[in-house]
């Protein structure tokens, strides 16, 4: 799948984010989401350290932080 803004090949969490408000798939990488500003959340136990990841994101400490308008926790 890839990103519907810049068109990247999204990695499997990004394609589990979802907007909370609207609790509809986002199916944007990261940096776009972030982007956006839309408070959205995703599945964490997708995520992998060998993804490219912005390298602001904490992978350590993801649960629950709200990361540029993206609250990224374990929903």
């Amino acid at each position: 799948m890839r990103c519907k803004s810049c068109d990247a090949v999204i990695s499997e969490y990004e394609t589990s984010m979802k907007s909370a408000d609207t609790k509809e798939f986002l199916d944007m990488c990261v940096s776009c989401a972030k982007d956006t500003g839309v408070h959205s959340y995703g599945n964490t136990s997708l995520m992998h350290e060998y993804e490219d990841y912005p390298d602001d994101l904490d992978l350590d400490n993801i649960s629950g932080v709200l990361y540029g308008g993206i609250s990224v926790d374990d929903h």
